[in-house]
């Protein structure tokens, strides 16, 4: 006799789960909390047995919990918002206890309830608040949230370091968030970027006093500041900037600060003078045409690229352009000069959008006059535009390709006058 099977949706389990939710009557233990431990919230072992690696140790390992369980380290509301995600199907989290709810999740070791945390513990955050959410999430190792918390602080870049909550994080946290921010300031202010995170760094100094209960001296700023105060921007401040600061906290800066702030700004000086110098130098091969309407799009039989040039010059970075199918974003490339090989190792080329891949070469490469330079990349033939054959870069610069290959742009830098 042939016998059948059938299934039923069954939704008696899931209430009787719902019906044990904070029943005394029911309940094998019994969590306390307060210094009195007068308040209690019921719950039953098994139930959380089930679904928290932690407390199955608590209950049912070599050394069970005896008798009531005190909670010092919470409060029974935050404890009650907790306990549902063990017994209810619809979890209700409130923004006062939603970051307490979701630390408690993490220390029993409720992996999906962190997950379904996340979402309401983002909606819950304040700007004035981020930098809070920020830490908490670092702590909990919640990667959707700290990258949440960071794309928020980036574009709150101003208020963000107005923040009660960033007056209150610790000093390495501080370091992270101002160095998350100052692209974004930059962008935005321009020259007064770096006053702005002075002020910030100082502000939270004087916050860090007042937590302390530290008069605010230089000494005690100072102290507070520890190993930041080499973060702190003073090399972009202009001379009246860096006047009104050392009007404001005088003495903060000892000599030693002074000569290392100097020999930094020297630093800089010569490095902007240098890649003032590189851009007065820089000279780009661009193959492509002008409009798409002027490209004929064909596919590679070679992925080799030959070209030459008139003049001697310094090979800095190549681009190329982005394969068609399916691939890691990345690309290997060889150099070869007169058939030899220029470099020991692969050039790394890094997908840099939708259409291109790039790579600046660690040490520029000298071109010498009519050689025939080859770059060949590995892989496959893929399909992509024609590209000139011949290009004019100014200054009586010009570069021949032999053959199509998938090289978009060189940058090349005219050898020192």
């Amino acid at each position: 006799m042939t016998h059948s099977v059938f299934e039923v949706n069954n939704q008696l389990s899931q209430n009787n789960f719902e019906k044990f939710y904070l029943d005394s009557n029911s309940a094998d233990v019994k969590f306390v909390f307060g210094a009195d431990h007068v308040e209690t919230v019921p719950a039953h072992k098994i139930i959380l047995s089930g679904s928290s690696p932690t407390f199955n140790t608590m209950f049912y390992g070599s050394l069970p919990e005896q008798g009531d369980v005190p909670m010092d380290d919470t409060s029974a509301a935050v404890f009650k918002e907790f306990l549902q995600f063990f017994y209810l199907t619809t979890v209700r989290l409130t923004s006062e206890h939603i970051a307490d709810v979701t630390n408690l999740c993490k220390k029993y070791e409720m992996v999906e309830a962190l997950k379904l945390c996340e979402d309401p513990l983002q909606r819950s955050f304040t700007i004035d608040g981020m930098c809070s959410g920020y830490e908490l999430a670092i702590l909990l190792d919640l990667t959707d949230t700290i990258q949440f918390c960071e794309q928020k602080i980036i574009q709150h870049a101003e208020s963000i370091l107005k923040s009660t909550s960033f007056l209150e994080c610790n000093r390495d946290l501080i370091d992270q968030i101002i160095q998350l921010v100052i692209p974004e300031l930059e962008l935005k202010l321009k020259v007064g970027s770096a006053w702005v995170i002075v002020n910030a760094y100082m502000a939270w100094t004087k916050a860090e006093c007042e937590r302390n209960n530290l008069e605010e001296t230089t000494a005690n700023l100072k102290a507070q500041l520890g190993q930041s105060l080499a973060n702190i921007p003073f090399v972009d401040l202009n001379a009246e900037q860096f006047g009104r600061f050392i009007a404001t906290y005088n003495g903060l800066l000892n000599e030693s600060d002074l000569i290392t702030i100097i020999q930094k700004t020297k630093k800089k000086q010569e490095v902007e003078m240098e890649m003032k110098n590189q851009a007065d130098r820089t000279l780009i091969c661009d193959r492509r045409y002008p409009s798409p309407s002027s490209t004929n799009y064909s596919v590679f039989i070679s992925s080799s690229n030959r070209f030459t040039a008139n003049k001697q010059l310094w090979l800095k970075e190549i681009y190329c352009a982005r394969s068609t199918r399916d691939y890691a974003g990345s690309l290997n490339a060889l150099i070869y000069r007169a058939g030899n090989r220029v470099l020991p190792n692969p050039l790394y080329l890094i997908l840099i959008s939708s259409s291109e891949l790039h790579a600046v070469l660690e040490q520029p490469i000298q071109i010498d006059p009519q050689v025939e330079y080859e770059v060949e990349f590995s892989g496959e033939s893929w399909a992509g535009p024609s590209f000139k054959l011949n290009v004019q870069m100014g200054d009586g610069y010009e570069i021949k390709f032999s053959n199509n290959g998938s090289i978009s742009q060189l940058v090349f830098l005219k050898p020192d006058a």
